[in-house]
């Protein structure tokens, strides 16, 4: 008892000296984060650690290489899971370094591990003992968060936030860094199908630049054009027909091109596609301006989301799914597209249909379109340039202004079409 009891008061001083020694240095050193990802047969995983606290652990005093032989083998040994006594291989993948940011500590330098680890043919990998101690076995005041951030049955990808699955840290007992115990559910198919629904939607309320695109193009289009002018209102027949036309060629385009580049990803460079998005958005408000390609809205609309499907398919690209995953989230995914566009859409007509009988559009669809040339040029010159602007980081904020002011444009488009319903003659 007595030597237990001994064995627990030097583990209780080592924490009090390293917590002294950290208020000493005024912040504590940020900790490491585990992000885990259940495959069929493997689970991957991304290992993000300070690279002054991996240094303090490190056996010698000489700076690390983490790209070197020897600290490949030391997160090999130190990265590791078993089950039913069965070790797993763990391969890593890659090592890189960049700089992170914390609050306490500000600005350091992160070591990011990327990691496979697989089991023999046949072992259920939803249930192991995930033994981690890259840093924690040496610097007892360390420790790592797990998060499951990726699993296709369960609903989790990155339009959800990481489900915790524990902490690894030194056990106050034993003093030793015990393996973390880790159980998934089983899950199911369908969870995932509707999970990618959802980040199909999640990826067009984002999608900023999407949307001013066809929101753009979609600014005369209760118009006819009069000489090199938009002139009168076309009435509500005329104005959904076209609209029909122009939000089907664009989804015609990003449909077939989504399903093109998910099965064979990088065929054109991301930065490429993404310039082009960005002039699209100019080409589609300088036609709101004038009459550029007026009944040839649906080429344009059916191109650029040729474009915008290339985009969309990053999402799906970068994700280490089966074959019968991909499909399912290919589908799920072009559905959430869809019924978030269609939303849009709806809510936008009749707005589209009240304004355009006013003088006062032409003020405001004037404006708008340039809103669009100035968004345009800043995303295009951020693109090129891979550095954010003033204009581009106020422009991500978009979507939580319109969460904000969403009851507001409710009321505004249900507004708007009930005017239309009762004045409906005036419209046709």
């Amino acid at each position: 008892m007595f030597i237990l009891n001994m064995t627990r008061l030097r583990h209780w001083m080592a924490i009090a000296m390293a917590l002294l020694s950290s208020l000493a240095m005024a912040h504590p050193m940020p900790n490491s984060i585990v992000n885990i990802s259940v495959h069929s047969h493997s689970i991957k995983g991304k290992a993000y650690m300070p690279l002054q606290e991996l240094q303090n652990a490190w056996s010698t005093n000489s700076p690390i290489d983490v790209n070197g032989k020897e600290a490949i083998q030391y997160f090999k040994d130190h990265i590791k899971a078993q089950s039913f006594g069965n070790v797993w291989e763990t391969t890593i993948e890659s090592v890189t370094t960049h700089t992170g940011k914390d609050a306490d500590v500000g600005t350091y330098k992160e070591v990011e591990v990327s990691f496979t680890m697989t089991p023999k043919i046949g072992t259920n990998v939803r249930n192991f003992d995930f033994a981690y101690d890259v840093i924690i076995h040496q610097v007892i005041n360390h420790s790592a968060l797990v998060y499951l951030s990726e699993d296709w049955n369960n609903g989790i990808n990155e339009s959800v936030a990481p489900l915790q699955l524990g902490l690894v840290e030194v056990d106050v007992v034993t003093n030793k860094v015990l393996p973390l115990k880790i159980v998934i559910p089983k899950g199911s198919q369908w969870l995932g199908f509707k999970s990618f629904i959802s980040l199909g939607m999640a990826h067009i309320k984002e999608g900023v630049d999407h949307l001013f695109f066809l929101i753009t193009l979609l600014l005369p289009v209760c118009l006819i054009p009069i000489g090199n002018k938009w002139s009168k209102y076309g009435g509500a027949k005329y104005s959904i027909i076209r609209i029909l036309k122009i939000v089907t060629a664009f989804t015609v385009g990003h449909s077939i091109t989504l399903l093109c580049c998910t099965f064979l990803p990088n065929i054109i460079p991301s930065q490429a596609i993404e310039m082009v998005i960005a002039l699209s958005i100019l080409v589609s408000a300088l036609h709101a301006i004038r009459p550029v390609f007026y009944k040839k809205e649906i080429h344009i609309a059916l191109g650029f989301g040729l474009i915008h499907g290339m985009a969309f398919s990053n999402t799906l690209s970068t994700m280490d799914m089966s074959h019968k995953q991909l499909i399912l989230a290919l589908l799920g995914f072009n559905i959430g597209i869809e019924l978030m566009q269609t939303f849009i859409v709806l809510m936008a007509l009749p707005l589209l249909l009240f304004l355009s009988q006013f003088k006062l559009y032409s003020s405001i669809r004037m404006t708008a379109a340039a809103i669009a040339v100035i968004a345009s040029a800043a995303w295009f010159v951020e693109r090129l340039t891979e550095t954010t602007n003033g204009i581009s980081s106020a422009l991500a904020f978009l979507p939580n202004l319109a969460s904000q002011h969403f009851p507001w444009l409710v009321a505004m488009s249900g507004a708007s079409l009930l005017y239309i319903v009762i004045k409906r003659n005036n419209f046709l």
